[in-house]
Order: structure tokens, then C-alpha cells, then sequence
């Protein structure tokens, strides 16, 4: 029997040298291949006697498209040579009703699977000309897995053909464990990777949501009781007549979600539990004053912030925002570009030995900087292009005391999902549009 955490290793049909070209592709246990599941199916389930068959062909009811399974014997089979590279296997077949040929090209190794005599499931197209072209061949059975069913077909990614594939996934099926809290998720397999009918893959599919939404649902509280534990940089927010005297200074005026996601991330930011808050608004809603309003109590505090975009373009536009709306702000943009700078010429470092409180706006390369930069804030835009596990990391490998995160979206995102999905995270949402934006 296997189990969902057995290595590969063990799997019956899984040798060394696959393990390590699965491993190659992130797949290290049952489940792992469990969840690679058919990008489509193959419908041969229709079957048909060879009379049925050759009547429907010549009165033009058998589309061209239309795969056909017949189950026969094999009468004869040769091989024909065409020149040094090319070949061409011929066979005819019979059942009850009438008889068939059968036609391959270049599949020399059906000589050897094939016993005159035997019965087996042919599985393929009718041409023009009555032959039954190029099909798939498997021996009568109880439960078959090329013919006579619904056919998984897999992704070319792996690099494992798709009958190895389908071979390795029934043997796990067929042996796998069911605990008692798995509600039935081993048939559930059986049916994604060998379902009955059409509609078993369907009911199957909403089974595997289900189970993923669960695990994200157990994620996301795993998450918010880590972060309970981390200990951030209390930010002391200026006062609300100096905070007033700064937005007045804005080149226009906030709205009132604006000031609303204001005053809950400055609250955020004053304890000692780091900030994990997510800002969610329209393209054009002012997400980035927001922030900015943000980094400016972190810099007035004396720490460095740090803005990562998931592009250079939107790293560089950043820059330009920040330096229009706070032109008092130290800001430095790092990017794959200014990286290139750097490394042609050395003496002009990036990130100058205690250059004071600066707002470092960059893409991936700023992410290797954080060690260095120290950051009391890290602000995401577009946080659904960066891994959840690579923001963890960022923010775990950034000091000792974990920074706060501030994420920016513009993707809408129901409030009932996110309490569902994200509740590790707190939410502010930019719900109008400042005057004269559509």
C-alpha cells in the first residue's frame, strides 16, 4: 500500500533514474504525482462491433474526428519496409460480424506485442478507405487504460510518456491508502486521473477544490499565528495637526477611502506586532500616495523602506510619483539596470555606507539588498507576482525584527474571499476614485 507522503523512490515502475528526472520537475511523493493531473481526456469510450463500424464509414456517420474502439482478434500482421527509415505494419482483425485491416507507420514494436490469435481492444480513427488507422492496442481485461474508457492525457512537460505515466498513476491508485479523515480523496484520484464517465471528472474536480481551498483556509491561519509571534519596529506617527499640515501640502485632496486605509495602516505601524495589511483599489485609486504616506512616518522615524515593483518600468514611474508628491524624500531606485551601472563601474556603489533614512524603490534586485538596507517597511505592488514563500522570506532574512509588509492590488478580491483566504492579512480597500479619474 502507499501513502500520500511515500516517496516516489518506492513506487512500483519508478526507478532511479525517473525519480531524479521527477524530482527534476518538483515532484517528490505520491501526492505530488497524484496532483498532475490530465490536462484532457481522450473520449474511446464508444464501441462498436467491426460491422457497426463499416457501416457507419460508408454511409458517412463515423466523423473523421470520431475515435472508435473495437474489440477482436488478431488474424494476421506484417511488416512492410519503405526505404531504410520508414515503415508500415499491417494486420486485419475479425470479430463476430465481419473483419478489418489495420494500418501503422513506423511502429515496429506492435510485431512484438501483438500474438495472432488473441483478442485485444483496438482503439483509433477509420479512413476514407475502410482501415482502421494508427490505433492504440491493449489486451481484453477487466479495466483497461489506453481503450475502451475515458484516456487521460498529460502534459508533455515531464518528458514521461503518457502510457508510462498512466501505468505508474493505476498501480498507485489501485494501492493507495484511504485514512479515515480523507473523506473519500483516493476515489477522487481515481476519477480525475480514470474517471467513469464525463461527468465523475467534474464532481471529482469540485472534491480536489474543496480540499485545496481547505488547505489554503489552514495556511492562512498557520500564517497569522507566525506572525503573532514576530516582533517588528513600533513607528511613532506624527500628530494629527502636523499629519493634517502634511496632506495640505498634497497637490490635491484625499479621498475619503484614502484617508481611511491612511489612518489603519499608521495604526498598524505603531505596534510592536509588525504590520501584514493588504491595499486593495483600482488602477488610478491612488494606492501609491497611500503608501507613500506611509514610508514618509517610517522615514521621519530615521529606518529606510523599501518599494519593490514587479517591473522595471513600474520601479522607475514609482520614483518619479515619489519624488513629485514628496520631494523631501530620499529616494534611490534599484533595478536590474542600475545593477549593470554598478557592476561597470565599482567605486559607484548602489547603496552607500549609512546614506540615512531612504526610500529604496526597485524589482528583484532590490529583494537581494534587503539584509543590507534593513528596511522598518517593505511595500509589495502587484503582490500576487511575487511568491508568498519568497515575501516570507524576504521579510524574515531582512533583520531580526521583522519589518512591516504593505501589499498593494489591483486585482478586486470579494470581501467574503478574503476573509476566507487571507485572513492573516488586514484589508483596506480604496473604494472611489479621486476627482476628475474615471
Amino acid at each position: 500500500m502507499y501513502t500520500l507522503d511515500q516517496p516516489l523512490s518506492l513506487v512500483k515502475g519508478i526507478g532511479p533514474k525517473l525519480v531524479e528526472k521527477l524530482a527534476d520537475h518538483h515532484f517528490h511523493t505520491v501526492k505530488d504525482l497524484l496532483l498532475f493531473l490530465p490536462l484532457r481526456y481522450e473520449d474511446r469510450s464508444q464501441r462498436l462491433t467491426i460491422n457497426e463500424l463499416l457501416i457507419a464509414g460508408q454511409n458517412k456517420l463515423q466523423e473523421a474526428h470520431e475515435l472508435v474502439t473495437v474489440k477482436a482478434t488478431l488474424k494476421t500482421i506484417s511488416n512492410q519496409f519503405k526505404g531504410r527509415f520508414k515503415s508500415i505494419q499491417r494486420a486485419t482483425i475479425f470479430d463476430d460480424t465481419d473483419s478489418l485491416n489495420v494500418i501503422w507507420f513506423n511502429n515496429r514494436f506492435v510485431m512484438d506485442s501483438l500474438k495472432k490469435g488473441s483478442e485485444y481492444y483496438f482503439s483509433g480513427k477509420l479512413n476514407d478507405r475502410g482501415f482502421l488507422i494508427q490505433p492504440k492496442v491493449e489486451p481484453v481485461r477487466a479495466e483497461t487504460l489506453h481503450t475502451n474508457r475515458l484516456v487521460p492525457i498529460y502534459s508533455s512537460t515531464l518528458g514521461i510518456k503518457d502510457g508510462t505515466l498512466r501505468r505508474i498513476l493505476k498501480n498507485i491508485i489501485d494501492h493507495i491508502s484511504e485514512p479515515k479523515n480523507n473523506g473519500g480523496l483516493a476515489a477522487c484520484f481515481h476519477q480525475l486521473h480514470f474517471p467513469d464517465t464525463a461527468e465523475m471528472v467534474v464532481k471529482a474536480r469540485e472534491r480536489l477544490a474543496l480540499e485545496e481551498l481547505l488547505g489554503v483556509i489552514h495556511h492562512s491561519e498557520k500564517l497569522k499565528q507566525e506572525w503573532k509571534k514576530e516582533q517588528g519596529i513600533p513607528i511613532k506617527v506624527e500628530s494629527e495637526k502636523q499629519r493634517t499640515k502634511n496632506l495640505s501640502q498634497l497637490p490635491f485632496t484625499l479621498t475619503e477611502s484614502q484617508l481611511q486605509a491612511t489612518e489603519e495602516i499608521l495604526n498598524d505601524l505603531q505596534e510592536r506586532q509588525p504590520m501584514n495589511r493588504l491595499l486593495i483599489g483600482d488602477v488610478g485609486s491612488g494606492k501609491t500616495v497611500v503608501a507613500g504616506l506611509a514610508a514618509h512616518q517610517v522615514l521621519a522615524n530615521g529606518h529606510s523602506v523599501a518599494l519593490i515593483a514587479p517591473t522595471q518600468m513600474l520601479a522607475e514611474q514609482h520614483a518619479r510619483t515619489f519624488a513629485k508628491l514628496f520631494p523631501e524624500m530620499k529616494v534611490e531606485v534599484v533595478t536590474a539596470k542600475t545593477r549593470k551601472q554598478r557592476n561597470r563601474s565599482p567605486e559607484a556603489e548602489l547603496i552607500t555606507a549609512n546614506p540615512g533614512p531612504t526610500l529604496y524603490i526597485g524589482t528583484h534586485a532590490l529583494i537581494n539588498r534587503l539584509t543590507e538596507i534593513q528596511p522598518a517597511l517593505i511595500i509589495y505592488d502587484e503582490q500576487h507576482r511575487f511568491g508568498v514563500g519568497q515575501r516570507s522570506a524576504d521579510s524574515a532574512n531582512a533583520q531580526q525584527r521583522t519589518p512591516h509588509v504593505l501589499t498593494m492590488s489591483a486585482t478586486p478580491i470579494p470581501r467574503s474571499l478574503m476573509l476566507t483566504l487571507f485572513s492573516h492579512l488586514h484589508v483596506s480597500y480604496l473604494t472611489d476614485m479621486p476627482p476628475g479619474r474615471l
